[in-house]
């Protein structure tokens, strides 16, 4: 029987490519995690050093900004990922149907040649 094989130079570069995306996508979303970080320490500095509350508001609504971010950027990465399974899972079931009629066409080949001898 002929095996075709199931994972291709294709695949695994798509694999790759969105491991890739993913990666950045988690890293963005941890440094707009961070950000917020930032954005709150500097706020309260603003109202503990300098009584600047305007400026200390602005912080803060910086800090909700950066959180925000980072939560959307996290959901994305989330979709990203259960997509990218989905389509190695799929393309592994073609993979399966193409192996099994392409072994099913070897199989009728060597029947009609073995009729013709």
């Amino acid at each position: 029987m002929v095996h075709v094989r199931t994972k291709t130079d294709s695949e695994t570069s798509v694999r790759l490519q969105w491991s890739d995306v993913s990666s950045g996508l988690d890293d963005a979303s941890r440094n707009a995690a961070l950000c917020s970080g930032t954005a709150y320490s500097d706020g309260m500095n603003a109202v503990m050093t300098n009584s600047d509350f305007n400026s200390g508001k602005d912080w803060i609504h910086v800090g909700l900004s950066c959180i925000a971010v980072s939560g959307s950027l996290y959901t994305v990465s989330e979709s990203v990922q259960a997509l990218v399974v989905r389509y190695m899972e799929a393309q592994e079931a073609l993979n399966q149907r193409a192996e099994e009629a392409v072994n099913k066409c070897t199989s009728l080949l060597k029947q009609c040649a073995s009729r013709k001898q």
